[in-house]
């Protein structure tokens, strides 16, 4: 890990170089073409300035490119130690767990079996809880139909009253 926050760093540096020279490049370019020259022997001599500048600014960046190659190419015998670090770490932190796992079951056998066996009553008890809700909606279903038979009787019991004090106020 500490091997890429280095090669980020030395990446965000070469960054920072090479627009740090465009910068320069073009400021210069900016301030010397405003000017305008009038002497003869003035646009050689400036034009001798620009192939000079343009050499020194064209190593200086062949040297940031080549700083920058080196920064990428990262040997890969960095990585691959990396990479078993890493899996050495998460190897010894499995071990911890296995170890804590093995200490409380030796320590105490009964609370390893403990979970087991409440999963069983887990299981027992929603098999009670099934079958008690269907007993319930058999019940619920059998007083349902008795309401109706009892609901049916007393509807029949007033349309017979009702019927039968219709036809006696008929006949008398």
């Amino acid at each position: 890990m500490a091997g890429k926050i280095k090669w980020l760093d030395k990446a965000s540096m070469a960054a920072t170089l090479i627009a740090a020279i465009g910068a320069a490049v073009a400021g210069f370019f900016t301030t010397t073409l405003k000017k305008p020259k009038l002497e003869i022997l003035e646009p050689i001599r400036v034009e001798r300035t620009y192939i000079s500048e343009l050499k020194e600014l064209s190593e200086e960046l062949t040297r940031v490119k080549a700083q920058m190659d080196s920064l990428t190419k990262l040997p890969k015998t960095a990585s691959v130690s990396a990479k078993i670090a890493e899996i050495e770490s998460r190897l010894s932190a499995f071990d911890k767990k296995i170890d804590v796992l093995n200490r409380v079951i030796l320590q105490s056998p009964e609370k390893a079996l403990e979970i087991p066996m409440l999963k069983r009553d887990i299981a027992s008890l929603q098999v009670q809880y099934e079958n008690a809700t269907k007993s319930l909606e058999r019940e619920i279903s059998r007083a349902y139909e008795t309401i109706k038979w009892v609901i049916g009787t007393i509807v029949l019991g007033i349309l017979a009253l009702a019927a039968s004090a219709f036809l006696k106020g008929k006949t008398g």
